[in-house]
């Protein structure tokens, strides 16, 4: 189930990244959707990140992405040498 949860985030990461949408408007379309958000809440995930434009979009989100799931997003952002 933790596996689906980085997945979600990798994906809201890339397409905020991709498509330029605010955080309140994907949170929004997250909210639409047919997915128990909350099913692994009280759970903590640590992401390791390379050093490109998707990382940081998905930072950004990380605060967004803990309310909606109930996780905690340990994270880490890795050199491409350290990665």
């Amino acid at each position: 189930m933790l596996v689906v949860a980085v997945a979600l985030l990798c994906m809201v990461g890339l397409i905020v990244s991709a498509c330029a949408i605010t955080p309140e408007e994907m949170r929004s379309e997250m909210e639409k959707a047919n997915i128990d958000w909350r099913s692994c809440a009280g759970q903590t995930i640590t992401v390791n990140l390379s050093r490109i434009p998707h990382a940081e979009a998905m930072v950004d989100l990380i605060t967004e992405f803990e309310q909606l799931t109930g996780l905690r997003v340990n994270f880490e952002i890795l050199s491409d040498e350290e990665y």
